[in-house]
């Protein structure tokens, strides 16, 4: 079956998990295969400390052998907003307790094509067996600055 958003809690899992609209911001994915636990999230900047000890214990305590996924932030010259946010991303994961693989990282000059702009914006990843793929939850709605922008400050 092939990708679709949905909201609400659901008696079976889905089947795949991912985000969209990434630009200079960046999606995080962890899959396990021994376990089949899938957790994904939105970056526009590294958690806040609660937010990243939460992860922290999905990614180390309740999965046996991480994978982890990384896309989005292109390299947006001259500010490089994205490839500062995904530096500091790798820096946090690396920091973690417990081993893991990067499975896929595209991010910076990877996900950004000759003209400037991002190669690709989405990521989903199956629960079945981690198979990641680019694909778009819903309409393309852009990067949703205004949504994104009053998130930022409700924390």
């Amino acid at each position: 079956p092939a990708p679709r958003s949905g909201g609400g809690a659901a008696a079976v899992p889905p089947a795949w998990v991912g985000s969209t609209d990434a630009t200079t911001c960046a999606i995080l994915a962890a899959w396990c295969p021994e376990t089949r636990l899938l957790w994904c999230a939105h970056f526009d900047t590294v958690p806040a400390p609660a937010a990243a000890e939460a992860i922290r214990a999905v990614i180390c305590d309740l999965m046996a052998a991480p994978q982890i996924y990384l896309v989005g932030a292109y390299s947006d010259s001259p500010k490089r907003q994205g490839p500062r946010l995904a530096l500091q991303l790798l820096e946090w994961l690396h920091g973690m307790p417990a081993p893991m693989r990067l499975a896929l990282c595209m991010v910076g000059a990877a996900n950004t094509d000759a003209a400037g702009a991002p190669r690709t914006r989405q990521l989903a990843v199956r629960a079945e067996d981690g198979e990641a793929r680019p694909y778009l939850f819903g309409e393309d709605r852009g990067p949703e600055p205004t949504r994104r922008f009053a998130a930022q400050h409700m924390r």
